[in-house]
């Protein structure tokens, strides 16, 4: 029969008590799963809104109406609807503004000038989907202004020196 020196007990002692421990340890350590997530969503830009210019309008003896254009450049990711709509000007009612004087006008969707440009989506707006968001996926989009005729001319009958007028018209992108 062998008999075990103290070292070696010690030894023996040692590892049982940490393994004791370890499993007591053990005992006391829950876990639990933690889910991770994250929402993408594809996204638009506009990347600039032209000024809309009618230029110097003078009496119009035919009544012919003035027509000036504006372009929005946007992106939106590949397949992504978009909506382009405009809301009433800074004074509600699409009306330019000068030196006490006033001129009414109207913006459309289409070079036909048949569509009136709505405030929101329930109205008429310019619509399409995205094509990627680089910068070769630009979409220019044009915005269509008219003032009658007879207003103008209402206008330039009434005055002695030429006026400035003009409003401010925020254009909104809606994308889904």
């Amino acid at each position: 029969m062998k008999i075990l020196t103290t070292t070696k007990l010690l030894l023996i002692a040692s590892a049982t008590a940490l393994l004791m421990a370890s499993a007591a340890q053990a005992n006391n350590t829950r876990t639990g799963d933690m889910e991770v997530t994250a929402q993408v969503r594809g996204t638009c830009l506009i990347n600039s809104v032209g000024d809309m210019p009618f230029g110097l309008l003078d009496y119009r003896a035919s009544e012919a109406p003035a027509d000036a254009t504006a372009v929005v450049q946007l992106r939106c990711v590949n397949n992504i609807n978009y909506h382009l709509y405009a809301d009433m000007g800074a004074r509600g009612n699409r009306t330019l503004e000068g030196d006490g004087h006033t001129l009414a006008y109207e913006l459309y969707t289409d070079s036909g000038y048949s569509t009136v440009l709505g405030t929101d989506t329930t109205g008429g707006t310019i619509s399409g989907s995205g094509a990627g968001m680089g910068i070769p996926n630009m979409i220019e989009r044009t915005i269509y202004g008219r003032i009658l005729g007879a207003d103008i001319n209402a206008l330039a009958n009434s005055l002695a020196d030429e006026v400035s007028l003009s409003d401010t018209v925020v254009v909104t992108l809606e994308f889904n």
